[in-house]
């Protein structure tokens, strides 16, 4: 169940959205449950085995999808060996052998109720059960990893499809840093990514000589044998006595898409273009360019009215 809830939280985004999916699973969960112990749908062998209904297996292997179904398997049969104090239960070495199929009595293997529990109206053995919630651990476990680096997440940011096959991915290298460095450097002298020029606002004078020491720093690090500027500035290490720093963000931007389809306040049915509502709507560049580093140990704290770029900027950190 833990890889399976692990799974289903990297489709949400919200937490409230997490309070909806949680009760749903909870009424889906107590429905299947329901139908398990008191129709004994799909574990029936009439209905696994029957020839007029060839949706039958299909429909038990879906339940099986599901872990909480085998789980209440298996809890099932645990309470037929143990309904009455003289029953045996069902030792660790039945795993394979209690649960058979045979409707035909001459054909029943015989065996003392009261040393050994069997059923011979049974599929889907204990042993089975085991195995296949192990397998759906894995699986759900690693379809939750990959989908939680390939869906994008709340800031719009995602992995290739392929990035399981990448050794950067299991083994980052100071070189992909520098290569990061280049394409910002690239960006910049190509001015991608860069805000509308109406939107841009004044800096302060602290926030631009924090722009201009940051700037320095990326042309520094990024100059093939260019010494001349590191002496004075911070690094991420190999220079006794020098700081290091702990993040450093260059030209940081995050802007919201304008949507193509908007609704006016008479009411959800009247949709129209965005570009007819009221104007034309235009991206919002929540970050509008980030520049600073933050030293190992250093207190560092976000300054701004509402609506500046604090939470975006944590998130996208």
């Amino acid at each position: 169940m833990t890889s399976f809830s692990y799974f289903l939280s990297v489709m949400i985004r919200k937490t409230q959205a997490a309070v909806y999916l949680g009760f749903c699973v909870f009424i889906v969960g107590w429905v299947f449950q329901t139908v398990i112990f008191v129709a004994k749908l799909p574990y029936s062998p009439a209905f696994y085995y029957s020839s007029s209904n060839r949706w039958g297996r299909v429909f038990f292997w879906v339940f099986n999808l599901f872990p909480w179904d085998p789980l209440t398997k298996g809890i099932s049969d645990f309470n037929e060996a143990t309904l009455s104090p003289s029953d045996p239960g069902l030792r660790w070495s039945q795993q394979y052998t209690y649960c058979s199929y045979q409707p035909d009595p001459s054909k029943q293997a015989p065996h003392n109720p009261t040393v050994e529990f069997r059923s011979y109206d049974c599929v889907y053995p204990m042993h089975q059960i085991y195995w296949n919630l192990v397998v759906q651990w894995v699986v759900y476990w690693a379809l939750a990893a990959y989908l939680n680096n390939v869906v994008p997440n709340e800031v719009g940011t995602r992995s290739p499809v392929w990035f399981v096959f990448s050794p950067s991915y299991w083994r980052p290298r100071p070189a992909d840093q520098v290569a990061a460095m280049h394409r910002v450097v690239q960006q910049e002298a190509a001015g991608k990514h860069l805000p509308p020029a109406a939107d841009e606002c004044p800096l302060e004078e602290d926030v631009a000589a924090e722009e201009d020491r940051m700037r320095a720093t990326l042309l520094a690090r990024t100059s093939a044998g260019n010494t001349e500027h590191l002496s004075s500035l911070p690094v991420f290490g190999g220079v006794a006595g020098a700081p290091r720093y702990a993040a450093e963000l260059y030209g940081l931007r995050r802007v919201f898409r304008a949507p193509l389809v908007t609704c006016t306040p008479a009411g959800l049915n009247t949709c129209i273009r965005g570009q007819q509502a009221r104007g034309p709507l235009r991206d919002f560049w929540a970050i509008r360019g980030t520049w600073l580093g933050i030293e190992e140990g250093q207190l560092f704290c976000l300054l701004g009215p509402n609506g500046a770029g604090k939470t975006t900027t944590i998130n996208c950190l």
